[in-house]
């Protein structure tokens, strides 16, 4: 996943701009600057990219666009030769779009800070542009279990159990992320139950016996850091629904060969602990 933010236009200056952007962990993110030269008919562009900290600067990118032919509104777009040189601590993790737009690949928090731009040409006056990085920890659960049951008078009746693991970079919606997937379904709901990878539960009806409460528990593990010991949180949150059948003739007829609802934890939050109930009414037709 990519973030980008892009910067006002601005001309060849003295003065020097800056620009917000925000990140999670393990993201790739765009630091751009928006550059116009005074003239078509500049020489050069030289761009050089470094990080700024508390200890100084350290080089990242040098980028040269020269012996250029045509003329083009948007300086990037003429004809010319290009010079790239990467500095070796960032050659496997930067690199720059011809607009000049610097890419950082997968950025953790030890990236956060102030990126800086100085651009020269055959103009006198050199440029600055400023990009303050904010990094973020992403959400790194190690697995999320989702067991789905069926609860009357009678009990609880297993329905599926999905299990999500082995997972690859961060999104803030956890079934976004690049995972092995699980799925086992109960013998009684094999042809009549199905799960979305955000934990959505579909269920064929087949009569008002189906009317009840459906439950969703849910458990989770996060890796958690406490001074310097590394410990695993456990969250486990129970998320219910109370689903009502009726029997009437109200439903179209095109609908009477089956019903279907769908019992969705897409709005499920992760780290909070709590019961989550909704109520589901559908109609079957006799």
């Amino acid at each position: 996943m990519y973030v980008s933010l892009l910067a006002a236009s601005a001309s060849v200056s003295a003065s020097s701009s800056s620009t917000l952007v925000c990140a999670t962990t393990g993201q790739s993110v765009l630091l751009p600057f928006s550059f116009q030269p005074p003239s078509l008919s500049w020489n050069f562009i030289s761009i050089k990219w470094e990080f700024t900290n508390i200890n100084g600067s350290i080089p990242i990118l040098v980028y040269l666009v020269d012996n250029c032919s045509g003329n083009s509104q948007k300086w990037w777009e003429r004809e010319c030769s290009i010079h790239k040189e990467v500095a070796e601590k960032y050659r496997q993790r930067a690199d720059i779009f011809k607009n000049g737009t610097l890419t950082i690949y997968h950025v953790g928090v030890q990236d956060a800070g102030v990126y800086q731009a100085t651009i020269r040409s055959n103009f006198p006056v050199k440029t600055y542009r400023t990009v303050n990085l904010t990094v973020t920890e992403g959400i790194s659960w190690n697995f999320i279990s989702i067991k789905w049951e069926f609860t009357n008078i009678n009990g609880s009746i297993p329905i599926l159990v999905y299990l999500v693991d082995n997972c690859s970079g961060n999104s803030q919606k956890w079934w976004e992320r690049e995972c092995s997937i699980h799925k086992e379904v109960a013998e009684k709901y094999r042809q009549r139950a199905d799960i979305f990878k955000n934990g959505t539960l579909t269920i064929y009806l087949e009569g008002v016996q189906d009317a009840g409460v459906y439950q969703a528990t849910i458990l989770s593990t996060f890796p958690v850091k406490t001074g310097k010991v590394d410990t695993v949180d456990t969250v486990d949150t129970v998320y219910t629904v109370n689903l009502t059948v009726m029997e009437g003739s109200s439903v179209s007829e095109g609908l009477c060969t089956q019903s279907i609802v769908r019992m969705t934890l897409a709005g499920l939050i992760l780290f909070f602990l709590g019961l989550f109930v909704v109520e589901v009414s559908i109609a079957m037709c006799q």
